[in-house]
Protein backbone atom coordinates (compact mmCIF):
# COMPACT_ATOMS: atom_id res chain seq x y z
CA UNK A 1 0.00 0.00 0.00
CA UNK A 2 0.93 3.29 -0.45
CA UNK A 3 0.73 6.41 2.50
CA UNK A 4 -2.21 7.94 2.78
CA UNK A 5 -4.01 5.93 0.25
CA UNK A 6 -6.65 3.08 1.92
CA UNK A 7 -6.47 -0.42 1.77
CA UNK A 8 -7.80 -2.18 -0.57
CA UNK A 9 -8.71 -4.86 1.34
CA UNK A 10 -11.25 -4.57 4.78
CA UNK A 11 -9.12 -5.22 7.69
CA UNK A 12 -10.93 -7.20 10.66
CA UNK A 13 -9.66 -8.51 14.22
CA UNK A 14 -11.26 -10.72 15.95
CA UNK A 15 -11.52 -10.49 20.09
CA UNK A 16 -11.55 -13.63 22.00
CA UNK A 17 -11.08 -15.43 25.25
CA UNK A 18 -8.88 -17.62 26.70
CA UNK A 19 -10.46 -20.64 25.34
CA UNK A 20 -10.58 -19.15 21.59
CA UNK A 21 -14.34 -18.39 21.87
CA UNK A 22 -15.78 -14.61 20.57
CA UNK A 23 -16.12 -11.86 23.15
CA UNK A 24 -19.76 -10.55 22.51
CA UNK A 25 -19.26 -7.65 24.80
CA UNK A 26 -18.24 -4.48 22.90
CA UNK A 27 -14.63 -2.56 22.86
CA UNK A 28 -13.13 0.06 20.86
CA UNK A 29 -9.99 -1.59 19.10
CA UNK A 30 -6.80 1.22 18.17
CA UNK A 31 -4.83 0.41 15.58
CA UNK A 32 -1.19 2.41 15.26
CA UNK A 33 1.85 1.53 13.60
CA UNK A 34 5.04 -0.38 15.51
CA UNK A 35 8.55 -1.54 13.77
CA UNK A 36 7.93 -4.74 11.43
CA UNK A 37 10.88 -6.10 13.68
CA UNK A 38 11.28 -4.66 16.88
CA UNK A 39 7.55 -4.34 17.03
CA UNK A 40 8.59 -1.17 18.67
CA UNK A 41 6.07 2.07 18.73
CA UNK A 42 6.58 4.83 16.26
CA UNK A 43 6.54 8.53 17.15
CA UNK A 44 5.53 11.31 15.08
CA UNK A 45 2.30 12.08 12.51
CA UNK A 46 0.55 9.30 10.47
CA UNK A 47 0.89 6.32 12.92
CA UNK A 48 -3.18 6.20 13.57
CA UNK A 49 -5.75 5.03 12.00
CA UNK A 50 -9.75 5.72 13.03
CA UNK A 51 -10.48 3.33 15.93
CA UNK A 52 -13.66 0.61 15.45
CA UNK A 53 -15.80 -1.38 17.72
CA UNK A 54 -16.29 -4.95 18.27
CA UNK A 55 -19.55 -6.60 16.72
CA UNK A 56 -21.57 -9.12 18.51
CA UNK A 57 -19.25 -11.90 17.38
CA UNK A 58 -16.25 -10.06 18.67
CA UNK A 59 -14.82 -8.97 15.23
CA UNK A 60 -14.02 -4.92 15.02
CA UNK A 61 -14.05 -4.02 11.31
CA UNK A 62 -12.42 -1.19 9.94
CA UNK A 63 -13.08 0.31 6.45
CA UNK A 64 -10.96 2.47 4.53
CA UNK A 65 -7.79 1.89 6.82
CA UNK A 66 -4.65 3.86 5.91
CA UNK A 67 -1.47 5.40 7.09
CA UNK A 68 0.55 8.63 6.56
CA UNK A 69 4.15 6.91 7.43
CA UNK A 70 6.03 5.24 5.13
CA UNK A 71 8.27 2.23 5.87
CA UNK A 72 8.37 -1.55 7.09
CA UNK A 73 5.99 -1.93 9.80
CA UNK A 74 3.05 -3.76 11.72
CA UNK A 75 -0.55 -2.43 12.72
CA UNK A 76 -0.78 -2.88 16.55
CA UNK A 77 -4.57 -3.24 17.52
CA UNK A 78 -5.43 -3.03 21.05
CA UNK A 79 -7.82 -2.05 23.38
CA UNK A 80 -8.07 -0.19 26.22
CA UNK A 81 -7.28 -3.01 28.71
CA UNK A 82 -4.47 -2.73 27.35
CA UNK A 83 -4.72 -6.67 25.18
CA UNK A 84 -3.48 -6.35 21.67
CA UNK A 85 -1.93 -8.42 18.91
CA UNK A 86 -0.18 -7.62 15.42
CA UNK A 87 -0.58 -7.67 12.02
CA UNK A 88 1.70 -9.62 9.52
CA UNK A 89 4.84 -7.32 8.65
CA UNK A 90 4.59 -5.20 5.45
CA UNK A 91 5.78 -2.17 3.71
CA UNK A 92 3.78 1.08 3.26
CA UNK A 93 5.39 3.30 -0.32
CA UNK A 94 6.19 6.53 0.32
CA UNK A 95 3.78 8.82 -2.40
CA UNK A 96 4.62 10.95 -4.96
CA UNK A 97 7.28 13.99 -4.71
CA UNK A 98 5.85 16.86 -2.92
CA UNK A 99 8.40 19.60 -1.67
CA UNK A 100 11.76 19.98 -0.18
CA UNK A 101 12.43 20.51 3.21
CA UNK A 102 15.81 21.87 4.40
CA UNK A 103 17.51 19.70 7.23
CA UNK A 104 20.93 20.65 7.22
CA UNK A 105 21.97 24.71 7.25
CA UNK A 106 24.77 26.19 5.84
CA UNK A 107 27.61 28.11 8.37
CA UNK A 108 25.94 31.27 10.06
CA UNK A 109 29.33 32.84 9.12
CA UNK A 110 30.52 32.37 5.51
CA UNK A 111 33.56 34.32 4.09
CA UNK A 112 33.17 35.46 0.80
CA UNK A 113 35.07 32.76 -2.04
CA UNK A 114 36.16 30.39 0.22
CA UNK A 115 34.57 26.95 0.38
CA UNK A 116 31.22 26.52 2.59
CA UNK A 117 32.43 24.10 5.50
CA UNK A 118 29.23 22.87 6.62
CA UNK A 119 27.46 21.83 3.65
CA UNK A 120 23.44 22.76 3.14
CA UNK A 121 21.13 19.55 3.08
CA UNK A 122 17.85 19.26 1.84
CA UNK A 123 15.75 16.26 0.81
CA UNK A 124 12.78 15.44 -1.36
CA UNK A 125 9.52 14.64 0.86
CA UNK A 126 6.09 13.53 -0.44
CA UNK A 127 2.92 14.99 1.20
CA UNK A 128 3.28 13.59 4.52
CA UNK A 129 6.57 14.05 5.21
CA UNK A 130 8.30 10.68 4.31
CA UNK A 131 11.42 11.04 2.25
CA UNK A 132 11.48 9.89 -1.12
CA UNK A 133 14.55 8.24 -1.51
CA UNK A 134 13.84 5.62 -4.50
CA UNK A 135 11.97 5.68 -7.84
CA UNK A 136 12.52 9.34 -8.80
CA UNK A 137 15.67 11.04 -9.38
CA UNK A 138 16.17 14.66 -8.88
CA UNK A 139 18.30 17.72 -9.63
CA UNK A 140 18.32 20.65 -7.72
CA UNK A 141 20.40 24.18 -8.17
CA UNK A 142 20.91 26.48 -5.49
CA UNK A 143 20.64 30.34 -5.75
CA UNK A 144 20.76 33.08 -2.86
CA UNK A 145 18.03 35.30 -2.15
CA UNK A 146 19.81 38.35 -3.23
CA UNK A 147 21.63 37.33 -6.87
CA UNK A 148 23.04 40.72 -7.31
CA UNK A 149 24.78 41.05 -4.21
CA UNK A 150 25.64 37.62 -3.70
CA UNK A 151 26.38 34.69 -6.33
CA UNK A 152 27.50 31.38 -5.35
CA UNK A 153 30.84 30.75 -7.46
CA UNK A 154 30.88 26.88 -7.81
CA UNK A 155 28.94 23.41 -7.23
CA UNK A 156 25.37 25.14 -7.24
CA UNK A 157 23.70 22.11 -8.89
CA UNK A 158 23.69 18.79 -7.02
CA UNK A 159 22.19 15.80 -8.41
CA UNK A 160 19.47 13.79 -4.83
CA UNK A 161 21.55 10.56 -3.88
CA UNK A 162 18.62 8.54 -1.45
CA UNK A 163 16.57 11.27 -2.19
CA UNK A 164 18.99 14.16 -0.31
CA UNK A 165 20.42 17.10 -2.11
CA UNK A 166 24.42 17.91 -0.70
CA UNK A 167 25.70 21.09 -1.73
CA UNK A 168 29.59 20.53 -1.07
CA UNK A 169 32.24 22.07 -2.35
CA UNK A 170 30.14 25.23 -2.90
CA UNK A 171 32.11 28.91 -2.84
CA UNK A 172 30.27 32.22 -2.60
CA UNK A 173 31.28 35.65 -3.64
CA UNK A 174 29.07 38.12 -1.58
CA UNK A 175 29.04 41.73 -0.13
CA UNK A 176 28.66 41.60 3.69
CA UNK A 177 25.52 41.13 4.30
CA UNK A 178 22.34 38.63 5.44
CA UNK A 179 21.50 35.88 2.66
CA UNK A 180 19.78 33.12 2.12
CA UNK A 181 19.67 29.95 0.21
CA UNK A 182 16.90 28.96 -2.38
CA UNK A 183 16.29 26.36 -4.61
CA UNK A 184 16.59 27.82 -7.89
CA UNK A 185 15.38 25.24 -10.09
CA UNK A 186 14.81 21.77 -9.56
CA UNK A 187 13.79 19.10 -11.46
CA UNK A 188 12.14 15.34 -10.45
CA UNK A 189 11.68 12.35 -12.84
CA UNK A 190 9.99 8.93 -12.28
CA UNK A 191 12.41 6.71 -12.98
CA UNK A 192 9.77 4.30 -14.47
CA UNK A 193 8.25 5.88 -16.81
CA UNK A 194 10.04 9.31 -17.08
CA UNK A 195 7.05 11.39 -16.56
CA UNK A 196 8.53 14.98 -14.84
CA UNK A 197 7.22 16.21 -11.31
CA UNK A 198 7.12 20.14 -10.59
Amino acid sequence: TTAGVPFATTVKVGVQDAWGNAVSSSTVISPSLVDSISHQALTGNGITSADANTDSLGVATFTGMKFNRAGAVRIKFENAAGLATYSEPFTIAVAAPHHITWVTQPDIVIEDRAVITKAPEAEIRDEFDNLVSTGYSATATLATSNDTDAKILSNATRTAVGGKFTFSSMALAAKVGTYSFVIDSLTVTKTSDSSSVT
